[in-house]
């Protein structure tokens, strides 16, 4: 994440342009989901179960260049493993 993502919104006139949100997970020194972040677990057809849990480790994957997730759901944990995609904060 570049220091520009950090920033206040940028004014022009009348116009409020917003820093776009951060779509991949690609940033290896800040994953969207730190450990002990509260997440959904979205459906995506019928891949994932739904469930909601916390972030119990976060793993950056470099030759995908992107956050791997492990939970913990209902105080165990859950041995898939998910990426960003997969995730909403809950």
């Amino acid at each position: 994440m570049n220091a520009a993502d950090h920033h206040e919104p940028q004014r022009d006139g009348a116009a409020t342009i917003e820093p776009m949100a951060r779509v991949e997970d690609a940033d290896q020194n800040l994953p969207l989901f730190p450990v002990g972040t509260k997440v959904r677990v979205l459906p995506k057809s019928g891949r994932n179960t739904p469930r909601e849990g916390e972030v119990e480790r976060a793993i950056y994957h470099h030759k995908d260049r992107r956050w791997n997730y492990y939970l913990r759901c209902g105080g165990k944990k859950v041995s898939k493993r998910y990426v960003a995609l997969d995730l909403k904060r809950a």
